[in-house]
């Protein structure tokens, strides 16, 4: 968006040439500001659902805990849509809501304990964005068990500063945040007394790429049809330098200096998140 922006007032506002330039807002994080939601993002979170449901199966067949690491650059839509769409996880961890390690591997151990007193079958999922950073990784970058490279450590430092991804989230950043959850909660259960807990399985998936592969669902396929054909009308009409928006019921042109203003996260306290909290069961992780 900002870079179309930038054509605009190149070509147009500079050279003084007659273009029309023209976004649609297609993201499957739907981080867009001023659009319901983005193209591509019911088609991410029904494949992410799914992939759920597939390694809540997984961990049902041995004592173990799977942590499921999903896109989200700065956003956690993707992650939490699907963790209410399944109904099976445990917690679920985004970037607009701060957590730290501590609480979440005391959080988990009391789940598992419960679980294996009324199962005899502890299990339990976590789904997180990417850019899910525990507030208190300071403690954990030196831990010889997590073993992070020094690319990691970096751009961990960095997130942690700045809260903030500019483009595509670092590969550096996305393996060094699984490392941590993971590893450390692996590290916390270990530690519980007896079986099954002497030999528990922490166990990460990653379907991240996949699920950018997907072909898009109907809805998606609708919705981008429309989104094109509009774009095309509101450029014949001569309209330039924004983008076709669905708000609700309507389609509407937003003009690209306010899409680019920042970027669309869920508020922490808005009831959508709150529904994700009694969907999962968690309370505030800090």
């Amino acid at each position: 968006m900002r870079a179309a922006h930038a054509i605009w007032k190149i070509a147009c506002d500079e050279l003084g040439n007659n273009l029309s330039v023209i976004a649609i807002p297609k993201t499957m994080d739907n981080d867009i500001l001023w659009v319901w939601q983005s193209f591509g993002f019911m088609s991410a979170v029904e494949k992410a659902k799914e992939l759920i449901d597939y390694m809540s199966t997984e961990v049902k067949s041995y004592p173990g805990l799977c942590v499921i690491q999903l896109f989200g650059s700065n956003s956690g839509f993707v992650a939490s849509h699907a963790v209410l769409a399944s109904g099976v996880c445990d917690v679920c961890l985004i970037p607009e809501v701060p957590f730290t390690m501590e609480a979440l591997s005391r959080y988990i151990k009391q789940i598992l304990i419960y679980k294996y007193k009324v199962r005899e079958n502890p299990y339990s999922i976590i789904v997180m964005s990417e850019t899910a950073v525990p507030a208190d990784i300071g403690s954990y970058l030196d831990d010889e068990v997590i073993a992070l490279t020094k690319e990691e450590k970096k751009e961990l430092l960095s997130y942690q500063e700045t809260g903030r991804i500019a483009g595509h989230t670092p590969d550096p950043l996305r393996t060094g945040t699984l490392k941590i959850v993971s590893r450390v909660l692996e590290q916390e259960i270990r530690e519980i007394e007896g079986e099954p807990w002497n030999i528990f399985r922490v166990i990460t998936n990653e379907p991240k790429h996949l699920i950018r592969a997907i072909s898009p669902s109907c809805a998606d396929i609708i919705f981008g049809q429309r989104l094109g054909s509009l774009a095309v009308d509101c450029a014949m009409a001569g309209y330039t330098d924004f983008m076709i928006s669905q708000w609700l019921t309507e389609y509407v042109m937003v003009p690209l200096p306010l899409v680019t203003l920042g970027r669309k996260r869920i508020p922490k306290e808005g009831i959508f998140w709150n529904s994700v909290k009694a969907t999962t069961g968690q309370p505030d992780l800090v």
